[in-house]
């Protein structure tokens, strides 16, 4: 089961694509947002992770994008490595100027923290 930190990863990697993918197809948010018929507020929340954006929307999103579903999921060794850096922004932020202290404590994390499998 994921564990809070790797749900939040999650739908900020998953928004993080939608952004990308949107761009690329070069689309404004606000078309965008009109086409899957929810605000633009909502699209910019669904596109930082702070959102989820339901199923239905999700299959919307691909069909516009012209992509399949499965791609705009991120894989599961790639939320590990966003909550690594959750993990070490923190730490750098709790210990600023005590380098030492700094990497004695990634150091530990690295060596603690086990990727999940599904």
């Amino acid at each position: 089961m994921l564990h809070n930190d790797q749900i939040n990863s999650l739908y900020i990697s998953l928004g993080s694509r939608i952004k990308e993918e949107r761009e690329k197809a070069k689309l404004k948010q606000t078309k965008f947002a009109e086409l899957l018929n929810i605000s633009r507020a909502s699209l910019v929340n669904i596109e930082k992770g702070r959102q989820r954006a339901p199923l239905h929307v999700l299959y919307e999103i691909a069909r516009l994008l012209k992509l399949s579903i499965i791609d705009l999921l991120p894989v599961f060794e790639f939320i590990d490595q966003n909550i690594d850096k959750n993990i070490q922004k923190e730490i750098e932020k709790k210990s600023a100027g005590k380098e030492e202290l700094q990497q004695k404590l990634l150091d530990f994390v690295k060596s603690n923290i086990k990727p999940t499998k599904p």
